[in-house]
């Protein structure tokens, strides 16, 4: 069996894996980006069946050549979030988004691979502007309070400027995020959040695909396992581009974890 480990800013991701068969993973949230305790992060994991333990990320520098006398390999994270894609979604060629603490596009193009850039806003902002504004650390709280929330409460709608919509925008699409305040609840609050963290990995996501020549879109990361985000992405990419394909596979917080194994 193999092991990867994906440190990333907000979690730490492990995936053992056999054959193609994912046998145990976990998260363990972070909460410093000192030297890992090797032998506490691995005490679930039994070492007699694993025979290749794989490192990506922040954490990664920090692994011996060997641990208890098996061979650590090292995976640049752009390869592995790129692998990890490809795995999921089962393309060869894609646009992958890892929507982590941060955003980063990849652009996959068979065995070549490009970092193409990001963008600051992800989960972990997600997470800290939560804590600033509706005093929770629990996102799956803002997920749930997004249900009942009114975008117009908070966020300037263009029905405010041109009632008809503007050029390929409608009506009821955001012109300034948190830019009408109208005594929101904490309910309009976590959909604005989570409207301005999506629609803008959105409309960076559909710049990059017209720029590298991509058809299909793999979203990866935690973030792209919640439904509310995915909805709010796939609104903003079929306004612009609804020829484009857009994939959210299973398993996509786990994708730079699988993505660390090489073959």
């Amino acid at each position: 069996m193999k092991l990867g480990i994906d440190f990333g800013a907000s979690h730490t991701d492990l995936v053992l894996v056999k054959g193609t068969q994912i046998i145990f993973s976990k998260t363990i949230p972070v909460t410093h980006f000192r030297k890992p305790k090797i032998s506490e992060l691995l005490k679930e994991i039994n070492l007699s069946n694993v025979n290749h333990i794989f490192v990506t990320g922040w954490g990664a520098r920090y692994f011996p050549k060997k641990y208890q006398n098996i061979l650590v390999s090292k995976t640049s994270e752009i390869q592995a979030i790129a692998l990890g894609a490809q795995k999921l979604s089962k393309k060869k060629n894609c646009l992958v988004i890892s929507m982590g603490s941060g955003t980063a596009i990849v652009s996959v193009k068979g065995k070549k691979f490009k970092h193409i850039g990001g963008t600051a806003v992800g989960g972990r902002m997600l997470l800290g502007l939560s804590e600033l504004l509706l005093n929770t650390s629990d996102i799956q709280k803002v997920f749930k309070w997004s249900k009942k929330g009114r975008l117009d409460k908070v966020d300037l709608l263009l029905k405010e400027i041109y009632p008809q919509g503007l050029g390929h925008l409608p009506w009821n699409v955001s012109a300034a995020h948190f830019g009408y305040l109208q005594k929101p609840s904490k309910f309009d609050l976590s959909i604005a959040l989570l409207n301005l963290v999506a629609q803008t990995i959105g409309s960076i996501s559909l710049f990059a695909a017209k720029a590298y020549n991509h058809k299909t879109i793999v979203f990866v990361g935690r973030l792209a396992e919640s439904k509310e985000i995915q909805t709010i992405l796939k609104k903003r990419i079929h306004i612009f581009a609804p020829h484009l394909t857009f994939i959210f596979p299973k398993n996509a917080g786990l994708a730079v974890a699988l993505g660390s194994i090489q073959n």
